[in-house]
């Protein structure tokens, strides 16, 4: 009688414990991924907290009298300056309003330093910032 209960309640036995290891697992699991979820969330907030901000700035200009050697010269002395991302010249003649488009990192950029630059080239005779637009 011993070995016929055995063979009934043994298999109940078997599957009672399978559903518990199965519980433990699913449990495990959901705390695996709860915490895995929260420490992806967290570095994806400090990421988002580290991203720079781009800003437009024009920057009209008197004194350019070319694009080919004042516009170079002047995107290539911006393009120097730490956080500015492009510089495009907007050349529309000797007598017309010359300007700049530049695209900087608010975070890293002082519009006081692009504004020196330009006004610095060639010792500071040739360039006169006449305004700054955002």
């Amino acid at each position: 009688m011993k070995f016929f209960s055995d063979l009934v309640f043994l298999p109940l036995y078997c599957m009672n414990n399978e559903y518990l290891l199965m519980k433990k697992s699913f449990a495990l699991l959901t705390i695996f991924l709860g915490l895995l979820l929260t420490f992806s969330l967290t570095a994806c907030q400090e990421e988002t907290n580290k991203t720079p901000t781009n800003e437009e700035i024009t920057i009209q200009i008197d004194g350019m009298m070319c694009e080919n050697a004042c516009g170079a010269k002047i995107k290539k002395e911006l393009s120097e300056i730490a956080g500015v991302e492009y510089v495009i010249v907007n050349f529309k003649g000797i007598d017309a309003a010359n300007s700049v488009k530049v695209t900087y990192q608010s975070q890293s950029c002082n519009l006081a330093d692009m504004k020196d630059k330009i006004e610095n080239i060639g010792g500071g005779s040739l360039y006169q910032v006449k305004s700054m637009l955002h």
